[in-house]
This record gives C-alpha cells, sequence and structure tokens, in this order.
C-alpha cells in the first residue's frame, strides 16, 4: 500500500511540474507623459469631462519577460465621460510602430473628478484594448483590459501629470506541451503500480 501511494505520488509531481510551466505574469501597460505634458481637461457640462490631445511619452511594459522596459511613444490620449470613450492614438516608434493609429482604446465605466481651488484631479476606470501591433511588438496576445489606474492632473485645464496603467485580466496563455520524457515516466510510473498491486493481492 505504501508503494502504490509512493508511486501515484511520484505521478501527481510529474506532470504538476509540467503544468505549472505555463504560469505567466499578466501584461500590465503603462502609458504616462514621459519627458513633457500637455493637452486640456476642462468640465464641459456637470459630470461630463473632456480630455483632448493629453500628451503621452512613454509607455512601461511589463508582464512580457525580455520585452519588459520602458519605451518612447508620441501619442495622444482623448476622452469624452458622456461617451463614456478614450483613445490613446499615436506612434510608438521604439517598437517599430510608425503609423498612426489607435494604440489602446476602451470605455469609461466610472470615473471621480476633483474640481480643486488650484489643480484638478480625474481618475477613471473601465476596459478596453490594445492594438494588434502593439500586442505583437511587446510580446503580448490578444485579450481584454481593465484599468486599474487612470489618473490626470490639470492646472487651470492645463494637463500637467498624467498615468494610465492597465492590466490584461483575460490574457491567453499558450499551453504548454508535457515533454515526452514526462509522458514516458508517468506511464512507466503507472505500469509499476499495477505490477505492485499484483504482488499484494
Amino acid at each position: 500500500m505504501n508503494t502504490f501511494k509512493f508511486l501515484i505520488a511520484g505521478v501527481l509531481l510529474a506532470f504538476g511540474t509540467a503544468a505549472s510551466a505555463a504560469t505567466i505574469d499578466p501584461l500590465q501597460l503603462d502609458f504616462a507623459d514621459g519627458s513633457g505634458s500637455g493637452g486640456t481637461m476642462t468640465e464641459v457640462s456637470p459630470g461630463d469631462i473632456h480630455g483632448v490631445d493629453i500628451f503621452i511619452g512613454s509607455l512601461t511594459v511589463r508582464g512580457t519577460g525580455t520585452l519588459e522596459g520602458e519605451y518612447v511613444v508620441d501619442a495622444m490620449l482623448n476622452f469624452d465621460t458622456s461617451a463614456d470613450t478614450l483613445t490613446i492614438y499615436g506612434t510608438a516608434g521604439d517598437l517599430g510602430i510608425t503609423t498612426q493609429q489607435n494604440l489602446f482604446s476602451g470605455n469609461i465605466s466610472s470615473f471621480d473628478w476633483t474640481d480643486g481651488p488650484f489643480t484638478d484631479i480625474f481618475f477613471a476606470e473601465g476596459s478596453g484594448g490594445a492594438s494588434a501591433e502593439l500586442l505583437a511588438a511587446v510580446g503580448g496576445s490578444a485579450g481584454a483590459f481593465t484599468y486599474v489606474g487612470f489618473s490626470l492632473e490639470s492646472f487651470d485645464g492645463e494637463v500637467i501629470s498624467t498615468d494610465f496603467l492597465a492590466t490584461q485580466t483575460t490574457r491567453s496563455v499558450p499551453e504548454v506541451p508535457v515533454p515526452a520524457a514526462v509522458w514516458l515516466f508517468g506511464s512507466g510510473l503507472l505500469g509499476l503500480v499495477g505490477v505492485a498491486r499484483r504482488k499484494t493481492v
């Protein structure tokens, strides 16, 4: 009986080790103003905030292994809370994306707006997706993103600080094939289990 338990544990360990190889960190895209800022953020009507041509100068990528790092981009963030939409439109030369496109687009599900005496602060959450070309450039795969942080700070309507962080919550994980040696090892152990059980009868 002890031999049977030991062999089953060995089989589970072998297959568990192979399956764990499919675990990956979530892909994160962190857009920020980089070396500059610009654009406007205004309250067009009560509860209706518009962000126009807010400069995005950098993209920090996490969760892609060797492609992780900070890249220079030349893009603009635009959003409209009445339509619940946003886009980050431009290029990412460091990633080989030289054609103007929507690097990221999505919807706004909720937001907070603080109209201060000196600075205004805007924070929003929602979901969206990155362009296929951007995902290919950073080694990502298709899947939906959720904003875990989208904040802007402005002074007299002009944006002075930008940060937009999105995490891919439905990233597809490629299946990792189980090595042939593991299959042979597992089948061999199962064969030995059969022998051990026959001997105990």
